[in-house]
């Protein structure tokens, strides 16, 4: 290679060492300032993030204050719901039980042919049971009960209200007798005599007729308490009390009884349920002997139902 080759050089092929320090720092600097920019975007993102973190935690908070009292109101609100339901329990079973006292002189026939007479029916109760001098005068009125329907085969039954309760006692009483012995006949037919007693009456009676049959069928004594209603039973010397279905099954696992076979199931009640029963029944049986006390009921002094 000649010498003049190597001595002929531009400015750009030989880069001063000041000239490239400046363009190391340019460099530099402009890397700074793209790292610098890009920071203070992701910082300014990182504040907006903030904010927001910070207004969500307010209205978290909000939310929690306002949650808690929604929760307090609604505790209020149900402790309102439980003493409405509780006055309504009572008011129903104060109800029914006047419907029931208001019936107490009046006994039902059923199946007796729908065109007779009901003088002919008195004439008919005069001669089966003469010693208990049964007469029209003895009854306040004797009527079928409800509307006729064409439609239907079946007999409407006959009400009758008797002038007095003892005298009432004692018909329906012989009556029964003959009616458990199948010799409760009216012109061949048989008749069937029963207590006259409310709707409601009739349909817890109803709801409660699986359990009645298994009581029956394991020979386990029971009857029917009025005042409030409810099926009243002995166990090893202490007074049971069912109202309802969720009651029967408390008292059922109690007793140690199977449940229906044909019961479909209500949700489970514990045995406090039961011994809640029996409490109310003494309160009730209570301020019963003390009613001279009290002449008239107050919600504030009621019996306590379940929730």
């Amino acid at each position: 290679m000649a010498a003049s080759d190597l001595e002929v050089k531009t400015e750009t092929e030989v880069i001063k060492p000041k000239a490239f320090q400046k363009e190391i720092k340019k460099a530099v600097e402009g890397v700074k300032n793209s790292i610098t920019k890009a920071i203070t975007k992701v910082e300014d993102k990182l504040s907006k993030l903030a904010e927001t973190v910070e207004l969500i935690a307010e209205n978290v908070n909000a939310a929690w204050k306002l949650a808690q009292a929604n929760k307090e109101k609604i505790k209020v609100l149900q402790e309102q719901t439980r003493k409405l339901k509780t006055n309504n329990e009572y008011v129903n079973d104060k109800l029914m039980d006047l419907e029931n006292r208001a019936r107490r002189s009046n006994s039902r026939l059923k199946n007796v042919p729908e065109t007779e007479d009901m003088e002919k029916v008195v004439e008919w109760m005069a001669n089966l049971l003469p010693e208990l001098g049964i007469s029209k005068d003895s009854l306040n009125r004797i009527h079928r009960a409800g509307k006729l329907r064409n439609e239907s085969n079946w007999p409407r039954d006959v009400i009758m209200r008797f002038g007095r309760y003892t005298h009432r006692e004692q018909v329906f009483k012989a009556l029964k007798n003959l009616d458990r012995l199948d010799k409760l006949l009216y012109n061949g037919k048989k008749v069937m005599v029963f207590e006259d007693l409310s709707l409601e009456t009739i349909k817890r009676k109803m709801n409660l007729r699986a359990f009645t049959m298994v009581l029956q069928e394991k020979d386990m004594k029971n009857n029917w308490r009025m005042a409030p209603f409810a099926l009243r039973m002995q166990y090893k010397g202490e007074t049971l009390y069912a109202k309802d279905q969720q009651q029967m099954v408390a008292l059922f696992k109690h007793v140690g009884l199977q449940l229906p076979k044909d019961f479909k199931g209500t949700p489970d009640l514990e045995e406090n349920d039961l011994r809640e029963e029996r409490e109310q029944t003494q309160g009730w049986q209570k301020r019963k002997e003390k009613k001279t006390e009290k002449k008239s009921w107050d919600f504030r002094d009621r019996v306590k139902y379940k929730k």
